[in-house]
């Protein structure tokens, strides 16, 4: 009940008053028609299952949020490059991809979003550039070195080839504040995708720093109320507070059975 309640006051917050990262282009791939969505997943399980087709490490971060068509036939380590810069062409406009030599993970579970924090951490750090190394050559913590070398200082590092497909632009758009989410296209996405636009909208305004982080939060805030707020702002007013209260209880119940309802569909 209490991770529903929560759940619910973000998406509240995100689409009510608006989302700070969401770009327009993203926006029109996410409300595609239901006949379209069916033949797709979300981007980040479709690169996963590209680099495990070609035995390589392929993530996509919490700036992704698209769908594509799942891969289909093989893929090879050396033909995965070129797969995924076809990928990223049908993706919101500012996606990339890099490559970077992580750490691998002492479980063995890869998490996109920290490799991509690595990945900002070290080229703060070393201040790397996004061209990639010559030909040939191995890029390992801002050092080159011929490519029939390089594994053996990998191995001894621990480290490990990852590609990461990311998007610079949502974040900067959230320090600069970005137009407002219609409340109609978070009504196309299906429980399942508005639920994934929560957590990851609510990751990325939790990696801006503080500062950042309450000045996005108040430019949300400052909206125009809309006739829905007005309905509820006088339907509440005109109630006693044992009505009010009735009422609480009676959308706490209504919520629950939906929930239960849902639960018992993907049982």
């Amino acid at each position: 009940m209490r991770r529903t309640t929560q759940s619910f006051i973000i998406a509240g917050t995100l689409v009510a008053l608006g989302t700070a990262s969401f770009p327009p282009t993203a926006v029109a791939q996410l409300a595609q028609p239901a006949v379209s969505r069916t033949a797709t997943r979300p981007a980040e399980e479709v690169l996963a299952q590209l680099g495990k087709n070609a035995g390589v490490v392929v993530l996509a971060d919490a700036t992704i949020f698209a769908r594509l068509p799942m891969v289909k036939g093989a893929a090879t380590p050396e033909g995965v490059e070129q797969q995924l810069a076809e990928m990223v062409q049908t993706l919101p406009p500012g996606t990339t991809w890099i490559k970077v030599y992580a750490p691998v993970p002492a479980n063995d579970r890869w998490s996109a979003d920290a490799v991509a924090d690595y990945a900002r951490a070290q080229a703060r750090l070393l201040g790397k550039s996004s061209r990639p190394a010559p030909p040939g050559m191995v890029e390992i913590f801002g050092h080159t070195v011929p490519a029939d070398q390089a594994q053996v200082h990998l191995d001894a590092l621990n480290l490990k080839l990852v590609y990461l497909v990311t998007n610079p632009r949502p974040a900067a758009a959230a320090a600069a504040g970005s137009p407002l989410m219609p409340a109609a296209e978070w009504q196309r996405l299906g429980p399942e995708m508005q639920d994934r636009y929560v957590q990851q909208q609510a990751q990325q305004l939790m990696r801006l720093d503080p500062s950042t982080r309450a000045q996005v939060v108040r430019q949300m805030m400052r909206r125009e109320p809309t006739p829905q707020d007005m309905i509820m702002k006088t339907m509440l007013s005109g109630m006693t507070d044992d009505e009010r209260i009735q009422f609480r209880q009676s959308l706490s119940q209504a919520e629950q059975k939906e929930k239960f309802a849902a639960d018992a569909v993907k049982r």
